[in-house]
């Protein structure tokens, strides 16, 4: 039994996914979205996700189950479909009086001339009609292509922020973050925080308080750490086989901590990769425990205590 003192941000104790199984089999659904490039399991129903169509679509989100069943079309009202991209869940911003929010990243810009772009963000309700709130975003280096949209969840190192990741030809991915939306008139502006080697162009991603997960066609890059931000990208990720999806678009974390990913295919089609195995969080930076450990907050101060001894470092560098 040891006691260890660390001036850190407070981590959840629960397990978490750390390894996943093979991708299933491509399951059709009745969903009326014709070329989903998003997609994301509900905050307040399990089982429910959402999925939206790419650019010149419908300013509609569309609702499935794991079964393939079609539960209904919600209106994003206010919002308009320039290129949809992505779609994530998180805490709303300040403009969005809700407990819970979505995300609709239209940030799609194959030709780089978009002065700005624009992340939609609605209460999440099983209403049939919802308003959106505009957040725009502007690059600081100039127009860029994005496919992916990751936003910090409640429980996580500043809850809130959101980070998009760029489309690159060459499968180098530039991570652009924004501590805190205004949604104001005038476009936020994201920072460049890192750049990540992929094997092919980014086409979207998620993220948990722990994990973070950016696509390609083929594979998903999965970062895992206590503590995600900056530092987070100078570790090697895992890679996982996603399976020959045709025009691989979107994925997203399934309530058992699996992902599910959806292609552009027609008909709408979506894929579950299982959670193979479940621990405490990896903790490379804090060197958390591999036991059973615990972490409370005193005085500004977290205590942690286990039974496991701690765990080493993981090697870190960049992605391949």
């Amino acid at each position: 039994m040891g006691l260890i003192l660390l001036w850190a941000h407070l981590v959840r104790a629960d397990d978490v996914c750390l390894a996943w199984g093979e991708a299933g089999a491509l399951t059709d659904a009745d969903v009326e979205a014709t070329e989903s490039s998003g997609v994301v399991a509900s905050s307040i129903e399990d089982g429910l996700y959402y999925t939206l169509d790419d650019s010149g679509g419908a300013a509609s989100l569309y609702m499935f189950d794991e079964t393939g069943a079609f539960r209904g079309e919600q209106l994003i009202q206010g919002a308009t479909n320039t290129d949809w991209e992505d779609l994530a869940s998180g805490p709303c911003p300040a403009a969005v009086d809700a407990n819970a929010c979505l995300y609709i990243a239209d940030i799609g810009d194959n030709h780089e001339e978009r002065d700005s772009v624009t992340l939609w963000v609605v209460p999440e309700s099983r209403e049939t009609i919802v308003d959106a709130v505009a957040c725009p975003l502007t690059y600081p280096d100039g127009p860029h292509d994005a496919e992916t949209l990751l936003v910090v969840p409640a429980d996580g190192m500043n809850p809130g922020a959101v980070r998009l990741a760029s489309k690159e030809n060459d499968g180098e991915a530039r991570i652009y973050e924004v501590d805190a939306l205004t949604c104001g008139a005038t476009p936020d502006v994201l920072q460049k925080e890192a750049k990540v080697t992929l094997d092919g162009p980014a086409t979207g991603g998620t993220m948990t308080s722990t994990t973070v997960v950016i696509r390609t066609l083929s594979s998903a890059w999965v970062w895992q750490d206590c503590t995600i931000g900056a530092s987070t990208w100078d570790a090697t990720p895992e890679e996982l086989d996603l399976g020959a999806d045709p025009q691989g678009e979107a994925i997203g974390v399934t309530s058992d901590g699996g992902f599910i990913t959806t292609s552009e295919s027609t008909p709408f089609r979506f894929r579950l990769i299982p959670c193979a195995e479940t621990g405490s969080p990896k903790c490379a930076p804090c060197g958390c425990a591999t036991g059973s450990t615990s972490f409370s907050w005193v005085g500004g101060v977290i205590v942690a205590w286990g039974m496991g001894r701690r765990a080493r470092r993981s090697p870190t560098g960049r992605a391949p």
